[in-house]
């Protein structure tokens, strides 16, 4: 499944309620569940008004992930969307970062690499999921 997680989604939990849905609809297990998130905006570009960051603002996932600019803010959306994701089941060691040449980030928030969409799919057996990802991410990448 292909989520779209940008500020409107990332409000709206996309994240799990993708993990609900694939739970519910085709019988996958939250502990094999793989998640991709990346690329996208960061919080150096993604500038936002007063309402938005009130309502990124109200997650309890994005503590610490929005910061002043004037009358405006920066918001990070991948870490909230990995806590999300976390929140929903998915494993953390399940959940890649990748930026925009596919190329996976550690589990530490990069600065300037954040979420707008996602992708997570079903795994009913061990996997190597940084080369699969990877290669998810790559294709993502290019069309």
């Amino acid at each position: 499944a292909t989520s779209h997680a940008g500020w409107r989604g990332t409000v709206a939990r996309i994240g799990a309620v993708t993990v609900e849905r694939m739970c519910r609809e085709y019988g996958c297990k939250r502990e094999n569940i793989l998640a991709a998130v990346g690329p996208s905006i960061g919080p150096c570009c993604f500038e936002v008004d007063a309402p938005v960051q009130q309502a990124f603002a109200a997650l309890a996932e994005a503590d610490g992930c929005s910061r002043p600019a004037g009358e405006k803010f920066y918001i990070e959306l991948w870490p909230v969307n990995r806590r999300i994701l976390e929140a929903a089941g998915v494993p953390a060691a399940h959940i890649t970062e990748m930026d925009s040449d596919g190329r996976e980030h550690e589990r530490e928030p990069r600065p300037f690499y954040f979420l707008l969409g996602s992708f997570v799919s079903p795994s009913s057996q061990a996997v190597d999921t940084r080369r699969s990802l990877a290669k998810v991410a790559s294709f993502l990448s290019v069309t």
